[in-house]
C-alpha cells in the first residue's frame, strides 16, 4: 500500500510539473515579415525547476496547404516569465514543403499572403517527446510597398486615346515566387469618386495575370472618349492569390488627340511628340503627319528601344512631304535590320527642331 501510494504522489508530481509550463505566442503586426518573427514567444514556468521543452511550428496557407514546418531544439526554460525570441530557440531547423517560399535564409522573409501558423509546445515524458500544448495565431505577410502608378500621371490629361500604363512593382520583390498582375479601367461616373468607381462600375478594361509592368490599351478597342474621366488600378498577385492593390489614379484625354487618321478607307498613325503607345506594323508603315512647318522634306530614323542595344540606329532615310496633311506609307522589311516582335522608335526632326515619333513592334509580313 505504501508502494502504490508512493508512486501516485510521483506520478502526480510529474503531472504537475508538465502542467505547469505555458506558452502564448504573440502574433505579430500584418506588414512586412521575417521568419525570425514568428518566435516572439512568452513562456511561463510556475514550477520551481527548469523544464526542457522544444517548439514545432506549422505553418499553412489560406488553401490549407503546409507551406513550411519549424522545429526547435529542446531548451531548457527556468522557473518563472521568460520571453523568448529566435535566437533564443537557434538553431531552428525549417522544412520547405512548398514553392511558395523562395526564400530559405532562416532570417529572411516569408512569401506575401495570410496564414496560419500553430505552435506545438513538447516536453520529455519518460524519455520521449510528447505534445503538452498547441497554440494557433493567424498572420497576414504584406509587401513593404504596394505597386506604385507612374504613368498617365494622376489628373493629367492624355494626348493619347489608346494610352500605355506604367507603374513600379511592389517591393521587396524577392517575397514574391510567381508575382502578376491585374489591371482595372474605369469610366468615372457624375458624382462618384475614383474609389467608389474602381469598385462598382463595369470595367472599360480588364487584364489579368500580365507579367510585365506596363499594359498597352488594345489598338482593336474602342478608343476612349474624349469627355470622360478615366479611373485606373494595378492589383498584385501572388501565386493568384491577392497581395497588394495601387492608388487609384484618374486621367482624361485631350479633345484634339485623335490616335489615327482615316484616308481612302485606310488608317494611318499621327505622329507625336511624346510617343507612348507601341503599335504593330508589317510590310508598311502607315503614318499621318500634319506639316504645318512648310518642309519639304523629312529626315527619318529607327531606333531600337531594347535594353541590348538601346538607341541602336537601323535604318535611316528621307521622305518628300507637302504642306499641310501628309499620309506616308514608309515599306519595311527584314533585310531593314528589323528583327521580329523586337521594338523601334521610328523618329523625325522637322525644320522647327520639334521631335516627332511613333514606337512600333516588327511582325515580318506574309510577302517576305
Amino acid at each position: 500500500m505504501y508502494k502504490k501510494l508512493v508512486f501516485l504522489s510521483a506520478l502526480l508530481i510529474a503531472i504537475s510539473a508538465k502542467a505547469q509550463l505555458t506558452m502564448t505566442v504573440e502574433a505579430p503586426p500584418s506588414g512586412l515579415f521575417y521568419k525570425t518573427q514568428l518566435w516572439n514567444i512568452l513562456m511561463i514556468n510556475s514550477g520551481t525547476d527548469a523544464t526542457q521543452m522544444s517548439i514545432e511550428l506549422i505553418l499553412t496557407n489560406s488553401s490549407g496547404q503546409t507551406v513550411l514546418t519549424g522545429t526547435t531544439p529542446f531548451i531548457p526554460v527556468s522557473a518563472g516569465t521568460k520571453q523568448l525570441q529566435a535566437a533564443d530557440f537557434s538553431p531552428i531547423q525549417y522544412e520547405y514543403l512548398s514553392t511558395e517560399v523562395t526564400d530559405h535564409d532562416p532570417n529572411g522573409f516569408l512569401p506575401i499572403g495570410t496564414y496560419d501558423a500553430c505552435y506545438n509546445l513538447n516536453v520529455i515524458d519518460q524519455g520521449h517527446p510528447k505534445q503538452l500544448q498547441q497554440d494557433c495565431i493567424s498572420i497576414t505577410v504584406e509587401p513593404l510597398s504596394p505597386p506604385i502608378l507612374s504613368l498617365p500621371l494622376n489628373e493629367s490629361v492624355s494626348e493619347n486615346p489608346y494610352p500605355q500604363f506604367t507603374w513600379l512593382p511592389p517591393v521587396p520583390l524577392n517575397m514574391f515566387s510567381l508575382l502578376t498582375y491585374d489591371f482595372v479601367l474605369v469610366e468615372v461616373q457624375e458624382g462618384q469618386t475614383s474609389a467608389e468607381a474602381i469598385v462598382q462600375n463595369m470595367p472599360v478594361y480588364f487584364h489579368s495575370n500580365e507579367s510585365n509592368i506596363f499594359i498597352n490599351y488594345p489598338a482593336s478597342g474602342t478608343p476612349l472618349d474624349t469627355g470622360k474621366l478615366y479611373a485606373w488600378q494595378v492589383i498584385a498577385k501572388n501565386e493568384d492569390v491577392f497581395a497588394a492593390q495601387s492608388e487609384v489614379w484618374t486621367f482624361k484625354v485631350r479633345e484634339d488627340s485623335l490616335w489615327s487618321v482615316l484616308a481612302d478607307g485606310q488608317s494611318f498613325v499621327k505622329l507625336t511628340q511624346d510617343p507612348v503607345s507601341v503599335i504593330t506594323c508589317q510590310d508598311i508603315l502607315k503614318m499621318y503627319y500634319n506639316n504645318e512647318a512648310d518642309d519639304t522634306s523629312l529626315v527619318y530614323s529607327i531606333s531600337s528601344l531594347a535594353n541590348e542595344d538601346l538607341g541602336a540606329v537601323v535604318k535611316t532615310g528621307t521622305i518628300p512631304i507637302q504642306f499641310g496633311e501628309n499620309f506616308i506609307e514608309l515599306p519595311l522589311t527584314n533585310g531593314d535590320r528589323l528583327l521580329e516582335g523586337k521594338v523601334y522608335l521610328f523618329s523625325v526632326i522637322n525644320s522647327r527642331n520639334e521631335n516627332w515619333g511613333i514606337k512600333i513592334m516588327y511582325q515580318q509580313g506574309t510577302n517576305q
